[in-house]
């Protein structure tokens, strides 16, 4: 692999990862605010685009490499794949072990919370 591929691979996974601490962060705030569950889940879906930016950023740095590629920039094929790939992989674990699990905690309580 030369230098342009090592460094571009290191970016997209460097920026997949502060979007990835970036939702972390907005999980927390969510969690921590005093509200009630029924509020916390609409706060929570309100946040769905933030959560899959992941994907978006992956999307996007396959089309720059395409490009690059096409115009001759360098030999950076790595880069389409490797930056949607951590993109997939982010946001799976992001989605699957923090949004899922805080969501059913949510539905649990603003239903126990609806009951008489």
């Amino acid at each position: 692999m030369n230098q342009l591929s090592l460094t571009s691979l290191l970016v997209f996974f460097v920026l997949q990862a502060l979007i990835y601490i970036w939702c972390l962060t907005k999980l927390a705030e969510i969690r921590r605010q005093p509200l009630e569950a029924r509020l916390k889940l609409r706060l929570l879906e309100n946040e769905d685009h933030l959560f899959d930016a992941g994907l978006y950023v992956g999307f996007v740095g396959s089309v720059i490499s395409l490009i690059l590629m096409s115009i001759g920039v360098g030999k950076i094929s790595m880069m389409a794949y490797a930056s949607t790939s951590f993109g997939i992989i982010f946001v799976s674990i992001l989605k699957i072990f923090h949004v899922r699990p805080l969501r059913r905690r949510l539905i649990i309580e603003s239903e126990a919370q609806a009951q008489p």
